[in-house]
């Protein structure tokens, strides 16, 4: 059990195994999360560093995908070339 000057808070513990991903992944990672509670209501979780930097960097890996495909997505009708033609065209520049 927990206290600080204003509240008590009960500790208690969880595994979780979760699918960050579904979409575009098959891969589970478990955190295993601290729950703290005040009069039976869960009111934070704690995780280990480790479990919190893992979902850190996937989060930062779903915001690139984001802003990828918003790039494709901005650059969808822009003119475009082959690459035959680029390398006829660096071909006449020599």
């Amino acid at each position: 059990m927990l206290q600080n000057s204003n509240s008590r808070f009960d500790l208690s513990c969880a595994n979780i195994e979760v699918k960050l991903i579904p979409k575009y992944s098959k891969t589970m990672i478990s955190l295993h999360p601290n729950f703290l509670t005040q009069n039976g209501q869960k009111i934070f979780a704690v995780l280990p560093y480790e479990e919190y930097l893992l979902i850190q960097e996937i989060l930062e890996d779903i915001e690139d995908l984001n802003d990828l495909r918003q790039a494709k997505a901005a650059e969808k009708d822009a003119p475009t070339l082959t690459l035959e033609t680029v390398k006829k065209q660096l071909q006449k520049q020599k």
